[in-house]
């Protein structure tokens, strides 16, 4: 791609960075759970989308509970 989905990923985690932040991301897209992994996401649980495997992966998990809640769901 051109780097757009990049750029406005990381301007949205800019933005909420002190936030918690949840995503969903097909088990086989390894490039985009390295991006995650590298801007700071943990890998919380296996999921499925239909008959797809996911990975549900988390930011700043250890912030208190009663921060806003941000989910962003890419396929």
């Amino acid at each position: 791609g051109n780097g757009a989905a990049k750029k406005i990923t990381l301007q949205f985690l800019k933005k909420f960075e002190k936030d918690r932040i949840w995503l969903e991301v097909r088990a086989n897209n390894k490039r985009a759970i390295k991006f995650y992994k590298k801007n700071g996401f943990k890998k919380v649980c296996n999921i499925k989308f239909g008959d797809m495997l996911g990975i549900m992966m988390v930011k700043n998990w250890n912030n208190n509970l009663y921060n806003n809640i941000n989910i962003i769901t890419w396929i």
